[in-house]
């Protein structure tokens, strides 16, 4: 099991014997898939809600969430250009995702996509 945060998430680092095919192609997917498939995925448990206790405790929501905010958030990221580990299978009856695993890669040395169309890497994410 992989270290997470202070949530109730837990991940998992498992081989892959046959490429997912995600949804769509996040930059990091797109530039190591094109090559060779991935040997691993992050397999992540939602863990039992999506609102920590003190959010329910203080009625601060009127209704949970419609979908898990880690789905919420990487689609965000990825809709405005943010290189974010693509979602390969999200089942939310079973709070269970498969992710990209994008090994020890940080903000800061993950290839950012061309406004070009031809889809080449223009550079490096730079953080100021």
């Amino acid at each position: 099991m992989l270290k997470g945060d202070a949530s109730n998430r837990r991940f998992w680092r498992v081989a892959l014997e046959t490429p997912p095919v995600p949804g769509g192609v996040s930059s990091a997917t797109q530039s190591a898939s094109a090559t060779t498939p991935p040997a691993s995925a992050i397999a992540i448990d939602l863990g039992p809600d999506d609102l920590p206790a003190y959010v329910r405790a203080l009625n601060l929501v009127s209704a949970p969430p419609a979908e898990p905010p880690f789905v919420n958030v990487q689609r965000f990221l990825k809709s405005i250009g943010a290189p974010v580990p693509e979602i390969y299978v999200a089942d939310p009856e079973h709070r269970m995702l498969l992710v990209e695993d994008v090994a020890g890669s940080t903000l800061d040395v993950s290839p950012r996509p061309s406004h070009t169309t031809s889809g080449s890497f223009d550079g490096r994410w730079r953080i100021f």
